[in-house]
């Protein structure tokens, strides 16, 4: 699915490509995008004051259930690489990531990626409600409106 525009409170994130993320193709294999986007779901949680001792205190958990990924362009040994994300779709125990990469030298997309995700009850494994102290941190982030 085609991503909304990203809010004014887009994350974003730099790094840059490392030799062990290089494929016999000699350029980034696919599998390590997902690690990409990984750090990055986990570093837009610490910057929002949610980091995963604090979920974990209050009782629940973020879970993915879907990722789709479309790869555009290839990433090379030493590139600078700019991944964005945001949120649309929140539901009541629901929402959709959105993440691009792009390649910092020419801005060109790489690789862009879609995560439906559910919070779920850490001690029954259940779907529960997004704590609204959640939704209040993340505001900046999510798309309004969806």
């Amino acid at each position: 699915p085609a991503a909304p525009p990203p809010p004014p409170g887009v994350f974003k994130m730099r790094r840059r490509v490392q030799w062990r993320e290089i494929d016999a193709m000699m350029h980034v294999n696919n599998a390590v995008y997902m690690d990409y986007v990984s750090d990055c779901g986990m570093q837009v949680i610490n910057a929002h004051g949610w980091t995963a001792p604090r979920m974990i205190e209050a009782g629940f958990g973020i879970v993915v259930r879907r990722h789709q990924i479309e790869y555009k362009q290839s990433a090379l040994l030493d590139e600078e690489l700019e991944i964005a994300t945001w949120v649309s779709g929140v539901r009541r125990a629901t929402a959709n990531r959105h993440y691009v990469i792009h390649r910092v030298r020419d801005g060109a997309l790489l690789a862009q990626v879609h995560s439906y995700c559910v919070w779920i009850d850490l001690k029954t494994g259940q779907p529960v409600r997004i704590p609204p102290d959640f939704i209040s941190a993340f505001a900046p982030n999510i798309v309004n409106g969806s």
